[in-house]
């Protein structure tokens, strides 16, 4: 449909309710294989299941760069909390890749081995770099070479067909009125 709005965002970070919230808009972490837990994806996406998930992503893209105008939200929130909330989702696939890749050996496990995992597992760049893997990528839009409106917690990027609404979380709810002015509804 040419008029859903893209709810695109790197995963953990409120976005479930904004997808209930506007009607048919269509939800998606990634459409280059930059999935929000890397770890589940190395383990699920393997052989044929990664070609077929590379070319469900390309068929994605091709019907968005079809498209006349692509509205996009993408929402923020602080990168810690983010990370956090994603360790504790694929918690069980950081857990395996740190014992396949650092210490079979889980019988002392304990808060402090649970720390370890986080750091030396998890990808703690993640929220740094989905921004230039997915947004620019498909729009050419760099949201960092542009200011942030830092205190209303929303800013919109527009280049060619794309206009992209990066939103803070903790700011969609006095956003109401410029989220309804960017979608049309």
């Amino acid at each position: 449909d040419e008029t859903s709005i893209l709810i695109y965002q790197m995963g953990k970070v409120g976005s479930s309710a904004l997808e209930d919230a506007i009607p048919g808009s269509i939800h998606v972490h990634t459409l280059y294989m930059n999935g929000p837990c890397d770890a589940s994806d190395r383990y699920i996406y393997r052989g044929i299941r990664a070609i077929a998930h590379r070319g469900r992503d390309f068929f994605k893209r091709m019907a968005l760069k079809n498209r006349k105008k692509i509205k996009i939200i993408t929402i923020v929130r602080h990168p810690v909390e983010r990370n956090i909330s994603m360790f504790f989702q694929g918690l069980s696939f950081w857990m395996s890749e740190y014992i396949d890749q650092h210490d079979r050996e889980t019988r002392a496990a304990d808060i402090h081995w649970l720390h370890e995992v986080f750091y030396k597992t998890f990808n703690h760049a993640y929220c740094d770099n989905w921004f230039d893997l997915e947004i620019k990528r498909l729009t050419g839009i760099d949201v960092f070479s542009q200011v942030f409106d830092l205190e209303e917690g929303c800013s919109v990027y527009e280049s060619g067909k794309y206009s992209v609404m990066v939103l803070k979380v903790e700011d969609i709810e006095r956003n109401i009125n410029k989220i309804e002015k960017f979608i049309g509804k």
